[in-house]
C-alpha cells in the first residue's frame, strides 16, 4: 500500500500475495478504508488498517460479510471473459 503526498509516494506497508477483486470498504479504520481481498483457502476477508498498515497475511483475517461486500467499491477485478 502507497500513500501519496504531493510529491512522492510513501509505502506504507506490504500484503502476501491476494487474488482480485480488490475492493475498497465503505468502512474505516485509523483513517484509512478498510479493503476486501480474496485470500486462497479463506474467500473474501477484511484487511484493517492500523499504526503499521495493513496486515500482512490476509488468510489469517475475518470474512467479510454480505453487507460488507455490497457495500464496498470494486478497484480492480480480472477482465471479463478470460
Amino acid at each position: 500500500m502507497l500513500q501519496g503526498s504531493e510529491h512522492a509516494y510513501t509505502l506504507r506497508s506490504k500484503t502476501t500475495i491476494v487474488q482480485l477483486p480488490l475492493r475498497v470498504s465503505a468502512h474505516s479504520t485509523d483513517g484509512w478504508r478498510d479493503l476486501i481481498v480474496h485470500a486462497r483457502g479463506a474467500g473474501d476477508v477484511v484487511l484493517r488498517a492500523t499504526d503499521s498498515g495493513y496486515p500482512l497475511s490476509p488468510s489469517m483475517q475475518r470474512p467479510a460479510t454480505a453487507a460488507e461486500l455490497q457495500g464496498s467499491e470494486t478497484l480492480l477485478t480480472y477482465p471479463e471473459n478470460q
